[in-house]
């Protein structure tokens, strides 16, 4: 099987924070990444769609991959690859999209069209009407400046939460709570 190489990349704010939507309370807050770990985690993103459709093998030797994230508002626990916003689901499958139209394109139909259009020269005719998958444009809107800077003291971590917070904050990365100071 061939290998799918792209880079995909998501909106940052201007302090390199990335939104993130918890699957159980849908509360979104921002968590600070490195550029090098963006990519394993767009690639991530698209690893379940790649293996559910056949176009990629898993990894016999690759562990399955435990690692959790917390919510810091209701403080509840979640596979890390399952933060995403709808936003960033949308972006995910719209390459996710594109991916398939190349494959489709290149084994499917330009193959049949090639066929099609040799001159067999016996009494059989066939006649290929079809069309290349389109190409859909992934896009996403910039990310805002938006939420309020929570320093984890626990982890000298970052995160940015709604500016509306004032309850416990969990900390994403030990789940250890933290009591917001009154402003």
């Amino acid at each position: 099987m061939s290998e799918v190489g792209m880079e995909i990349s998501f909106p940052l704010d201007d302090d390199g924070f990335l939104r993130r939507d918890c699957p159980l309370c849908r509360g979104q807050f921002k968590v600070l990444v490195p550029e090098e770990q963006l990519k394993t985690l767009a690639q991530r993103g698209l690893e379940p769609y790649l293996l559910e459709e056949g176009l990629m093998e898993a990894e016999p030797d690759q562990e399955e991959d435990e690692e959790t994230l917390t919510c810091p508002y209701c403080g509840q626990d979640s596979d890390a690859d399952s933060w995403w916003t709808e936003q960033q689901l949308n972006y995910l499958h719209a390459h996710l999209h594109n991916i398939l139209a190349d494959m489709v394109n290149r084994h499917l139909v330009q193959p049949l069209k090639r066929r099609a259009t040799r001159n067999v020269g016996g009494l059989i005719s066939i006649r290929v009407d079809a069309q290349e998958m389109e190409h859909v444009e992934p896009w996403m809107p910039p990310e805002e400046n938006d939420m309020t800077l929570f320093e984890l003291p626990c982890c000298g971590q970052r995160i940015k939460i709604t500016d509306e917070w004032m309850e416990t904050v969990y900390c994403p990365f030990c789940h250890f709570p933290h009591r917001r100071a009154s402003e």
